[in-house]
Order: structure tokens, then C-alpha cells, then sequence
């Protein structure tokens, strides 16, 4: 069971002080409004709630704790057992400041962030400086009034935008699946023990998953964009719960997106119990613009993009001029990276100072000739487009992936686990064909398609993330598969080989 660390104060001043404590002494020591103290036992509330735990408000004594000795000597002990957060630097410190700012409702005193974040007034004082610097690059700011906090005000599409940023790149795949796989429309109480996950309320993305679910669009989009929308429309529906509506109307290229956003969110009013506005609609189509979930449409399509298909092509012809490798010939490569750059310039970057992707940094270092290479012909052929060290690392991988494309060996039966994109599964397979001759066949999944997997006919999983509590022998690898980690797995195949059918 996870608990902030404002969470955690307060139950320790319940169990301390079992006869009660009031509404104003509770403010007092946690520097805190009254609106936020509600709110915080309000939370507290549900979170007892499996534990057998009441929490109560009793005239002339204050809020009190009930229940049995047992349950209660068990909730001193997961309280004991409690991590406060780490956020591992004060670059992820600064990011998770950002995010709770952007959730809240009302204003917060640096006392009281500086008292959850574990850290000096004189450190969130220099923090707040440079989320400041950073809520420059969006139409938001940090609004200080003396005596009444700071809160971060402005646009409340760049709000949303920035917040499903900074929570998607707090969180990875698998945790994510795992959470939202433990949440019932009869049990929302489940938390996450990850910070950034918990900003977002269990209710929101339950609802969220059964509007998507119900949309049966998303099937064959990667894990990572899967959680991306996921969590920006988990926030929408939290935003319009409190009453914090979109104003503003964004112009969709096709009407598709906005049916798409429509079907979507009808579902979600029924949930929700209200109406959506129109404007609401408009937002969420133009983030599913920037999804690449339908199959690459072939040139002779009446949609197919007469101008992007120059710039990809030429884009191609220019790479394989500055490169020793000819890529003109490899229509796969042409018609993913078309896909890839349809989706790409439409989706709505923020750019947060994120720390590089260590699996993309692999590839980077991989193949750093074609990646400078790449970068400087995009400047040439996409000059009004600005893309991030992520963005320019997806880009490299699909080149990278015609550089190892060979035709099917044979051998034993292998899932890959891969949760980074289409990119990274193509050089995947194609670097285990290429390479392990010993594989006969090679499917690669996504996390979140696990629950539909039988584990058991593979002879070898591999996963490029970590899988806390997952019950079968798997290993891990980076995506790239480097030369020591392919020298690895053909020794163990082969020593897997008397138990492989002939």
C-alpha cells in the first residue's frame, strides 16, 4: 500500500494521538489550508477502507481512527514499511513538483512542498525557480500572491499536455498495465506506489479504459501511445470533473479523428454522468491525430500524402548519399517511416528537459555516423518540423532496421516482450533472424497484451524492460541486441536444444 508523505503524517498523528486530533491542529503541523486538509482525509478515507479502518470526525474531539487492534497494529506496520519517495535526482524531484502543481486545485505554500518532497524550504525555493524557467516554453506560469501560495496558471490544453508528459515518462509500461489492470468498477481502492501514477485519480482511468476498450480502435497501436492516450484522457475527464473545461477549438486535417473523439467520449459522458462540450472533442481528436493506429496506407489511396511522400523519399535518397548504405531500394522502409512521420508531425511535443531513453541512447551510440547523418538531412527536408533526441531515435531505428532486414532463419520458438514501438520490434526481429540461427520463429508482443498470452509454448521470452512478480523465466535485453547479449542467447538455445523439437 502506497501513502504520500503528507498521507503518512497524518496517520501517525492519528495513531499518536488515539483520542483525536483536531481540524486546526492538523493544519497547523502540516502548513496546510483547510481545503487541502479535507481533501488529504478524504483520500485517507478510501485508502483504509481495505485495511477495516475507519476514519471518523467526532464533535469535540476531532478526526479519530476505529477500528481492531489487529488493524490497526497492521497499519503502524505497513506505515513502517513505507518508502518515502525517491525521486533519484532533482531533475525527477523538479519534474514530480511540476506535475502535483498542475493537478492542484488550489494554492500550495512552499512549507507544505517542501515538507512532501522531504526537502528545505531554501531547495523547493530553487526548485520553483527553474520550474518557472521551464513553464516559459508553454503558455503557463507560476503565480505567486504573498500570503496565499503559488499556483500554476495559464492554458488548459498545454496543462493537460504537460502533465500527461511528465507522468508518462515517471512511469514505464508495465507498471502502468499492471495498475490499471487491478482497477473493477466495484474496486477502485487499489494504489500505485508510483508517484506520478497516483496524480492521476483510479476512477478517471477506469473510465478511460472502458472508453477506449468500447472504441476497439486501439488494438494495434504500441503500448507506449496506448498509455499516452490513456492518460490524456484519464486527465481530461479529472479536469472536467473540477470543472476545467477546454476553450478554445483545435482545427483537425480529417473528420476521422474527430468520429474517432466523438464515439470516445460519448461513452465516457455516460460514465461520468454529464455532457461533453464540443470544445472537449475537438482536444482529444487532435491528440489521436498524432497516433499512428491504422495500418500505412499505400500510395494509391485517395488519403495518401503526395507531399510528405517527396520529403520521405528524398529524405531517403539524401541519408543514403551521405551514408555507405543505399536505402532508395527498401520499400519497408519507405512505407513505415511514412507512417511513422505522418504521426510524428502531428503530435504535440513537450519537451521537458526528459532525460534521454537509455535504450535509445543504445541505438544512438549504435549507429552515431547515420544518426548525425539523419538529424542534418531532417533539418534540410523537414525545416519547420523540431524534434527531440527521442524522436530523432525512433527515426534512426527505422533505418537501422533496413540495415539488419535479412530474410527467416529457422530454429527454436521465442516471445519478445517489447513495449518501445514498431521500430524497435522490426530491429529486433531482425537482428534475432539475422543472428540466431537456433530461433525458428520469433513473436513479439506488447506488455500490454500479456493477460492473452500462453506463456508456456515459448522456449524463450525475452523483454527489454524489467517484470517485477512476473512467474515465468524470461531475460532481459536491450533492444539493439548487442554482440555479447546474441553470443548469450545462441549459448543458451543451445543448450536449450535437446528439449527443442527436431
Amino acid at each position: 500500500m502506497y501513502f504520500s508523505a503528507r498521507e503518512k503524517k497524518i496517520l501517525e498523528l492519528l495513531l499518536e494521538y488515539h483520542q483525536g486530533i483536531t481540524q486546526e491542529e492538523l493544519e497547523a503541523l502540516l502548513k496546510v489550508s483547510r481545503r487541502t486538509v479535507y481533501r488529504e482525509i478524504s483520500s485517507l478515507e478510501k485508502t483504509l477502507h481495505p485495511l477495516d479502518i475507519q476514519l471518523v470526525k467526532e464533535r469535540g474531539k476531532g478526526y479519530l481512527l476505529l477500528g481492531d487492534e489487529q488493524s490497526l497494529v497492521r497499519l503502524r506496520t505497513e506505515l513502517a514499511n513505507e518508502k518515502t519517495d525517491d525521486f533519484g535526482s532533482t531533475l525527477e524531484r523538479q519534474r514530480a513538483i511540476t506535475a502535483k502543481l498542475l493537478v492542484e486545485a488550489e494554492r500550495e505554500t512552499i512549507q507544505s512542498l517542501a515538507f512532501e518532497f522531504h526537502v528545505s524550504p531554501a531547495t523547493m525555493m530553487t526548485d520553483l525557480k527553474n520550474v518557472e524557467q521551464s513553464l516559459n516554453n508553454y503558455r503557463l506560469m507560476l503565480d505567486r500572491v504573498q500570503g496565499d501560495g503559488l499556483a500554476i496558471v495559464g492554458d488548459e490544453s498545454e496543462r493537460r499536455n504537460l502533465l500527461r508528459s511528465l507522468i508518462y515518462s515517471g512511469v514505464n509500461e508495465y507498471d502502468f498495465f499492471h495498475h490499471l489492470r487491478r482497477l473493477e468498477e466495484t474496486n477502485l481502492h487499489h494504489k500505485s506506489s508510483n508517484y506520478f501514477l497516483k496524480l492521476v485519480s483510479n476512477e478517471a482511468l477506469y473510465v478511460a479504459n472502458q472508453g477506449i476498450s468500447e472504441s476497439q480502435l486501439f488494438q494495434d497501436v504500441t503500448d507506449n501511445q496506448l498509455v499516452q492516450i490513456l492518460l490524456i484522457l484519464a486527465i481530461s475527464i479529472d479536469r472536467m470533473n473540477l470543472h476545467n473545461s477546454i476553450e478554445e477549438e483545435f482545427p483537425n486535417e480529417d473528420a476521422e479523428f474527430y468520429q474517432h473523439a466523438q464515439k470516445i467520449l460519448q461513452v465516457v459522458g455516460k460514465m461520468i454522468g454529464q455532457s461533453v462540450a464540443t470544445f472537449e472533442v475537438s482536444f482529444l481528436a487532435r491528440q489521436l491525430s498524432g497516433v499512428n493506429y491504422k495500418i500505412p496506407q499505400n500510395i494509391f489511396l485517395e488519403s495518401y500524402d503526395v507531399t510528405l511522400s517527396y520529403q520521405v523519399r528524398e529524405l531517403i535518397a539524401a541519408v543514403s548519399q551521405q551514408s555507405t548504405n543505399d536505402f532508395r531500394k527498401d520499400d519497408t522502409l519507405f512505407y513505415d517511416l511514412s507512417a511513422h512521420m505522418s504521426a510524428a508531425l502531428k503530435r504535440n511535443y513537450v519537451s521537458f528537459d526528459k532525460e534521454a531513453n537509455p535504450l535509445l541512447k543504445k541505438v544512438i551510440e549504435k549507429y552515431p555516423a547515420l544518426y548525425q547523418t539523419i538529424t542534418k538531412q531532417l533539418r534540410v527536408y523537414f525545416p519547420q518540423a523540431q524534434f527531440n533526441e527521442e524522436e530523432l531515435g525512433y527515426i534512426l531505428i527505422h533505418f537501422a532496421s533496413s540495415l539488419e532486414r535479412s530474410p527467416q532463419q529457422r530454429g527454436a520458438n521465442v516471445l519478445v516482450l517489447c513495449s518501445s514501438g514498431i521500430g524497435t520490434s522490426k530491429i529486433l526481429e531482425s537482428r534475432l533472424t539475422k543472428y540466431v540461427p537456433e530461433i525458428e520463429t520469433t513473436q513479439v508482443a506488447r506488455i500490454s497484451q500479456m493477460d492473452c498470452i500462453n506463456f508456456a509454448q515459448y522456449d524463450l521470452i525475452l523483454s527489454t524492460i524489467f517484470l517485477p512478480g512476473f512467474e515465468f523465466p524470461y531475460k532481459m535485453i536491450s533492444p539493439l541486441l548487442l554482440e555479447d547479449e546474441l553470443a548469450e542467447l545462441r549459448l543458451v538455445l543451445m543448450k536449450q536444444s535437446h528439449r527443442l523439437p527436431e
